[in-house]
């Protein structure tokens, strides 16, 4: 039983309690292309249409657009702390910590539309 693990490489806490999905993503590990277009860009397009087709239905509405907002959060997250260790052309970094200021400012816009797409059911 004295057996001696190799844990070089491996956080403390990891191998007991491994990252989910959005964990990982909120600390940027997927790293920032990754993070940006297909967690941020291709998934915001699906939620998108699904969206759209859920206008029809006020309370989905609202609740899809709360699972939204709360996966969005942890991109915004992700694509901000992914920026601050990106390696390569620094003008991607900043553009993506722009982009995610841009999409902090648009969750109360896009709460305010979903009152009003509300409002008229």
């Amino acid at each position: 039983m004295n057996e001696i693990m190799d844990v070089r490489g491996v956080e403390p806490d990891q191998s007991v309690h491994p990252k989910s999905f959005l964990q990982k993503m909120s600390d940027g590990d997927y790293g920032l292309a990754r993070t940006y277009w297909l967690y941020g860009g291709v998934v915001g397009v699906g939620f998108f249409i699904i969206q759209s087709v859920l206008s029809l239905f006020p309370l989905l509405y609202l609740l899809f657009w709360g699972v939204q907002t709360f996966y969005f959060i942890h991109n915004l997250t992700g694509v901000w702390r992914a920026s601050s260790f990106y390696a390569g052309p620094q003008i991607w970094a900043f553009l993506a910590k722009v982009m995610t200021v841009i999409g902090w400012i648009n969750i109360p816009l896009s709460l305010m539309n979903v009152f009003g797409t509300l409002s008229n059911y």
